[in-house]
């Protein structure tokens, strides 16, 4: 599985904790992570990591996918959960195209492009939810020191909303 992650480009966001087909637990060291994925092809921010494959828990086609993240922008931290058809997924290299993208408002989407370049157009969107809040996480990632002159530079390139968003604004 090459598995990917990345953002709208006005939503930079700090990962946290994440499963699939597994109970959702801390990722270990926080990510920042920022692309454009509601902008250009490829939509990930340039890591991509190959493992296996889950097991389908459940043997039912369908994988349970499980986030939380915090917005770096405003401190608002966010969890979600989706449930998405393993036959939907595209393979390119032996390996099933697994993209988690993070919105704002709580948006988490799951995608699974084929590769190269593409039209946003021709993404294939697998699964997509809005998160609810998690506020007792709610954190100012900006102050952290965690991400030297990465922090600093994503702050930098965020860009304005492409659209209005997929999941309304909550405090």
């Amino acid at each position: 599985m090459s598995l990917r992650f990345g953002t709208f480009g006005s939503s930079p966001v700090v990962h946290t904790h994440f499963s699939i087909e597994q109970p959702m637990g801390e990722i270990g060291q926080p990510v920042l992570i920022h692309s454009f994925a509601d902008r250009r092809y490829p939509r990930f921010d340039g890591s991509d990591a190959l493992i296996g494959g889950p097991r389908d828990a459940g043997e039912d086609g369908i994988w349970r996918v499980e986030a939380q993240w915090t917005e770096l922008l405003t401190g608002k931290s966010w969890r979600a959960a989706v449930d998405v058809p393993v036959d939907r997924m595209t393979r390119g290299s032996g390996a099933v195209n697994f993209q988690v993208i993070f919105g704002p408002n709580g948006l988490l989407e799951i995608d699974s492009d084929q590769a190269g370049p593409k039209p946003l157009a021709e993404v294939n969107t697998i699964g997509r939810t809005c998160g609810t809040r998690v506020s007792e996480a709610d954190r100012d990632w900006t102050v952290s020191g965690l991400f030297p002159g990465k922090q600093e530079r994503t702050l930098a390139a965020v860009t304005p909303p492409v659209g209005p968003p997929t999941c309304p604004p909550r405090d």
